[in-house]
């Protein structure tokens, strides 16, 4: 384990450092020397200007410990600071295990710890076990006792925020489960969380409208766990409740369900996920007719039919002079006020049957779309699915 630690010129005053914590004690005007003695680093490295070098300090640290020095920037500028940024992360490698102590930086080298110590995890895969901090400001004056800071919990919100972020953004659920270690209500949540990422992932909107209403609860009751560790997590994971809230049907009825999927179709789109989008969409329309039918949206056979009505309601012989199927709600869908807007979505101007299978089948067709008229089409086409909506609502029950 590599220790990192700081050493300025200021004239340290001796007090008893106590890591409550690890139960530990040592008097001491040099903290490094305390966390040597607790935790028998491998290596020591000692960042210090020139002049640093050249104090009492670091003659005092080097005599009564192991460590090497490192020299930086005295930090006067924005580039000077990047200096030093680079001088501690050069002096890691990947992997390794870290303690890295802010007790006696300079200046805003303590925040410049904490940074660096985020970045260390994120790109060399750091181990960074403590993050320590000996508040002298906060110490007893009377017992001449300073208390030693574990700011570790701290560094992990960096992971809380870049979870919760990516959870939103992109409903990936996985970094934030990686957080949530342990069983019962700490266990309950991550399952949760894994069942809604992979419903959003996955095209499965029943299974996200069914997580998506029971994660406030199991926020709730993993709370308490949660905030003895990181307490700002719980209201990262109430917002992903709330924004998560819209996926959820205010009643079980399938008009409800219907605008709760329009939701996920929308969330899709503004997310850059075209492929979730059309896919959904696609299904959306013939589940719009089922309710507006009275059929059983998981039906099969049904689905068939409504499908059959959005491309005309009859299938004809090569010939077109015979007809070989036709639906039994055809009336029904001729005397529909929207029969040619929904029709013109589905196989004409718009065309998004035909869309989804270019983009399903990657491609591979002559003359496939580009990227951006595939964009500009999606757009195109939930802005008339919520139009269409808009007709259909006061007609569902």
């Amino acid at each position: 384990m590599k220790l990192l630690t700081f050493l300025g010129t200021t004239s340290y005053l001796t007090t008893t450092y106590c890591w409550t914590e690890k139960e530990k004690q040592k008097t001491t005007h040099l903290f490094p020397v305390a966390l040597n003695e607790w935790l028998q680093p491998d290596q020591v490295l000692v960042f210090l200007t020139e002049e640093a070098e050249k104090n009492i300090n670091w003659r005092v640290l080097s005599d009564s410990i192991e460590a090497t020095p490192i020299r930086i920037a005295n930090g006067a500028s924005e580039e000077e600071l990047w200096s030093i940024f680079n001088s501690i992360v050069e002096q890691v490698q990947e992997g390794d295990q870290l303690t890295i102590d802010i007790t006696h930086g300079f200046r805003s080298l303590p925040l410049l710890g904490l940074l660096v110590s985020a970045y260390l995890k994120s790109t060399k895969k750091a181990n960074v076990q403590h993050l320590l901090y000996g508040a002298f400001e906060a110490r007893n004056k009377v017992k001449e006792e300073t208390p030693v800071f574990e700011l570790t919990p701290f560094l992990s919100l960096f992971d809380w925020m870049i979870a919760s972020d990516q959870f939103l953004q992109t409903g990936d659920g996985s970094p934030l489960c990686k957080l949530l270690v342990g069983d019962g209500p700490i266990g309950n949540l991550r399952n949760k969380v894994q069942e809604l990422s992979e419903g959003l992932q996955l095209l499965r909107p029943n299974m996200v409208a069914q997580s998506a209403s029971e994660l406030h609860d199991c926020i709730q009751a993993a709370a308490k766990e949660i905030v003895a560790s990181v307490p700002p997590a719980t209201e990262m994971l109430d917002h992903i409740s709330s924004s998560y809230g819209r996926f959820v049907p205010t009643d079980d009825t399938p008009k409800q369900l219907l605008d709760a999927q329009l939701q996920m179709i929308s969330w899709y789109v503004d997310r850059g996920q075209w492929v979730q989008a059309l896919s959904l969409a696609r299904e959306w329309l013939p589940s719009l007719l089922c309710v507006h039918f009275g059929e059983d949206v998981m039906d099969k056979a049904a689905r068939e039919d409504m499908e059959l009505l959005l491309n005309g309601g009859k299938v004809k012989s090569k010939d077109k002079g015979k007809t070989l199927k036709e639906s039994p709600l055809l009336p029904q869908w001729q005397s529909l006020n929207t029969k040619k807007r929904l029709s013109n979505l589905w196989g004409g101007t718009l065309n998004l049957a035909n869309l989804r299978n270019d983009v399903l089948h990657a491609g591979f067709r002559k003359n496939p779309k580009t990227p951006t008229d595939i964009q500009n089409s999606i757009n195109e086409i939930v802005s008339e699915l919520k139009l269409i909506w808009q007709d259909f609502d006061g007609r569902l029950s």
